[in-house]
């Protein structure tokens, strides 16, 4: 098999092969010279803020899809993932009710509460917009 291959099958390998991700994690703290405590100490602050905005069923596809298209960069993999300069947001949609949830992640408590503010005034937007339009 080509070294390039082999690479990525070990990277799989530590993504799924929670053993490998031990060894590899013990590996780390040896070279470092730290412990656990102290290598989580050295990560810098996450803040994560969720919301819930109701949205009708039927109006989840398109308003996700309108966010998808006004912003560069939006991925459609997992929801819909957007990132930002000082964070992220995923909006996901809820398959049992009528909501879209809203999960933004920053460095900084009152921009991730922005963020989470500010994508659940563009959803209720996007949703009256619809209503407003005719058919």
């Amino acid at each position: 098999e080509p070294a390039e291959q082999q690479e990525r099958l070990w990277q799989m390998d530590v993504h799924f092969d929670g053993l490998c991700a031990l060894v590899g994690l013990v590996g780390l703290l040896s070279q470092r010279k730290t412990s656990l405590r102290g290598l989580l100490q050295g990560l810098p602050p996450v803040h994560r803020v969720s919301r819930e905005v109701p949205c009708a069923q039927q109006d989840k596809g398109r308003v996700l899809r309108a966010l998808a298209e006004e912003t560069e960069g939006a991925d459609l993999s997992d929801g819909l993932r957007l990132e930002f300069a000082d964070g992220w947001a995923l909006l996901t949609p809820a398959a049992d009710r009528p909501v879209l949830r809203v999960l933004g992640e920053a460095g900084k408590m009152e921009f991730a509460q922005e963020l989470c503010d500010r994508l659940v005034a563009r959803v209720d937007a996007l949703r009256k917009e619809e209503k407003r339009t005719p058919s």
